[in-house]
């Protein structure tokens, strides 16, 4: 005849095991939708002329006034223009973009929290384009702020699209 005490041990532990394969279903549900809540917010596409789009990129630039990007584009890839300055780092809120498609005439910005980038141990790359995956620029969160509030990239292509990336 079965104990009945080890059969009351085999139900609470299904239980206990059911309880917890819910809570990391609901766990995984929770995270993937906070992610594409969040690529969802962060980005905003606007239609607007080319007359719009050339005084966004303006009104971005005159913050920068005098000062060339940090990155330049090349048929090889990014390259630094400057090197970092040799100063204490700043501490940095975003990393901005907006970007301009000609042919869809819309205008896109996105920002992203630099708390996110200095959640990243190592270095992260900025590509020339997919086209050339392995011609990359690495940079480190600590990089970008040994910069402060700098232009990036202003990269204008033959298509006239134009990208121009900042940090604040």
């Amino acid at each position: 005849q079965p104990d009945p005490g080890r059969r009351t041990m085999t139900r609470t532990t299904k239980t206990i095991v059911l309880v917890i394969v819910g809570f990391v279903i609901l766990s995984a549900i929770t995270i993937v939708g906070l992610g594409v809540w969040f690529v969802t917010s962060a980005i905003d596409t606007v239609a607007a002329d080319e007359t719009t789009a050339t005084q966004s990129f303006a009104d971005v630039r005159s913050r920068f006034a005098g000062r060339d990007p940090i990155l330049t584009m090349t048929d090889r890839g990014p390259i630094f223009a400057q090197p970092p300055p040799e100063m204490p780092p700043q501490d940095l809120e975003t990393i901005r973009l907006i970007a301009w498609d000609p042919n869809e005439e819309q205008l896109a910005s996105f920002t992203l929290p630099f708390w996110l980038v200095r959640m990243r141990d190592g270095p992260f790359s900025i590509s020339a384009s997919t086209m050339l995956p392995n011609v990359k620029v690495s940079l480190r969160a600590h990089d970008l702020e040994r910069y402060g509030p700098a232009l990036l990239i202003d990269q204008v292509d033959e298509d006239g699209s134009r990208v121009l990336i900042w940090t604040e």
